[in-house]
């Protein structure tokens, strides 16, 4: 008996210490959990930081604009701070350094690649903007997002670990738990003293799971707020771009027509083709204004998902697009009852930039043909859009759903070079997916999806 006595008490000390393990493992992975959380914020922090710049810069060389410099102006000051949080949160949380000192060296150079073109801008008389320095800091820019994301994925995956080790730890501390209960029904009195011990423990588990639930619906609520407050700022550039920008083009539209009415008869060819280009400048500039809008709300609002015929969507769109330029050699081939899951508005503009980009780039053709339909492939059912026009480099496959990726000059194809990032935007809200293929002369096919892969 007194063996048994002894034997339970050492028992019962033993899933003691082992309780007290589990606690201390419970709480070391709520820290690294909450450390994640931070590197996660961190870098996403940077990420934003370095897109206000770039978006800063865009719009001072769209517009010479010095408003426009204010968030560019902001970012280039906040950008080394979110550096320094991202490296001290991830060599926190144990992760490799061989990534930051990369991350710090194309930041560096990112931020003075926009300094040095908004200099060399001011410089000009003429206010003539360097696109081969864009074009050198965009590169510097997909290498910094693939630097970041690299980071994010380590993290995703360091998250991965801990979950598992908590749920580890967290069985371990229920087999615990239950053997100590049952040997504290078969110890006496001062074995029931080792038993409350061991609830005491179990309270303080549970206590701490609490408190770390608490302070993540806390985190939670303070990063909403934080996006609250992006997404007011994003109406008020919106507002500013609607507002502060159409006015001057108004303006300068407005005096042109006047001088064409009033002067135009004692103006030679030259100024009256003068006149003529700057009243076609002002008509691209509005309709760039028109797309930034759009692909700025397209991100924002509330989706309201709905099952959609999108033949008869397809039909509509081509319908009023016929009603603006009637075309007789043109044959629109649209497969019936496609059906898909998205928000109705989101939807209409994807499709009526697809089918406006096929009749344009096929305006050349002397017999044009339009197609609309669903196919299989491996990721499952993607819907298509096809048609025979001038087609595009298969290099370019992915760089045409950039901001701005233009293909064709405007001599060829009118355009913004805002209509496929448009169209990336609205499937990436929906979780699906979009990719083009095509060959120059043979037309092009863009394929899409907007419900995730099965």
């Amino acid at each position: 008996m007194a063996i048994a006595y002894i034997a339970s008490i050492a028992f019962l000390a033993t899933n003691g210490i082992i309780s007290n393990h589990t606690i201390d493992n419970t709480r070391d992975i709520q820290r690294n959990l909450v450390q994640a959380l931070d590197s996660r914020v961190a870098c996403e922090a940077l990420m934003s930081t370095m897109n206000d710049a770039e978006t800063g810069q865009r719009g001072y060389l769209l517009t010479k604009n010095d408003a426009f410099l204010v968030p560019y102006n902001r970012a280039f000051d906040k950008y080394p701070a979110d550096i320094k949080r991202l490296q001290d949160s991830a060599q926190k949380l144990g992760l490799p350094n061989e990534h930051f000192n990369d991350i710090e060296r194309i930041a560096h150079a990112r931020m003075q690649s926009l300094s040095d073109t908004i200099a060399s801008s001011r410089r000009s008389p003429t206010g003539a903007v360097d696109f081969d320095a864009i074009r050198r800091g965009k590169q510097l820019m997909d290498r910094f997002r693939a630097e970041i994301e690299t980071i994010k994925t380590q993290i995703s995956k360091q998250v991965d670990k801990l979950k598992s080790d908590a749920q580890t730890n967290s069985r371990s501390a229920v087999r615990t738990n239950a053997v100590s209960t049952l040997a504290g029904i078969v110890l006496s009195t001062a074995a029931f003293f080792f038993a409350l011990r061991l609830i005491r423990k179990r309270l303080e588990l549970q206590e701490i799971r609490a408190r770390t639930t608490s302070d993540l619906e806390r985190q939670v609520k303070l990063r909403t707020a934080e996006l609250k407050h992006a997404n007011d700022e994003m109406e008020a550039f919106s507002y500013s771009v609607s507002h502060d920008l159409r006015a001057p083009l108004r303006a300068i539209s407005g005096h042109a027509a006047i001088l064409e009415e009033d002067y135009g008869e004692k103006l030679d060819d030259e100024g009256k083709e003068a006149i003529h280009r700057i009243k076609f400048s002002c008509r691209k500039m509005s309709d760039l204004i028109d797309d930034l809008l759009v692909l700025s709300r397209v991100t924002r609002g509330e989706m309201k998902p709905e099952e959609i015929d999108l033949s008869t969507l397809v039909a509509d769109i081509m319908g009023e697009i016929r009603q603006q330029a009637d075309r007789k050699d043109v044959m629109i081939e649209i497969e019936s009852g496609v059906m898909a899951t998205a928000d109705r508005r989101l939807t209409r503009v994807l499709l009526e930039n697809l089918l406006r980009n096929a009749w344009k780039f096929t305006g050349k053709n002397e017999q044009t043909t339009i197609r609309f339909g669903r196919t299989h492939n491996q990721q499952g059912k993607v819907c298509f859009v096809q048609d025979n026009g001038v087609g595009f480099d298969p290099e370019y496959s992915t760089k045409i759903f950039l901001p701005f990726q233009r293909l064709h000059r405007d001599q060829e194809f009118e355009g913004s070079g805002i209509g496929l990032a448009i169209v990336h935007r609205i499937v990436e809200r929906h979780g699906g997916r979009i990719w083009a293929e095509g060959e120059p002369n043979k037309g092009a096919t863009f394929y899409f999806a907007l419900e995730p892969a099965e």
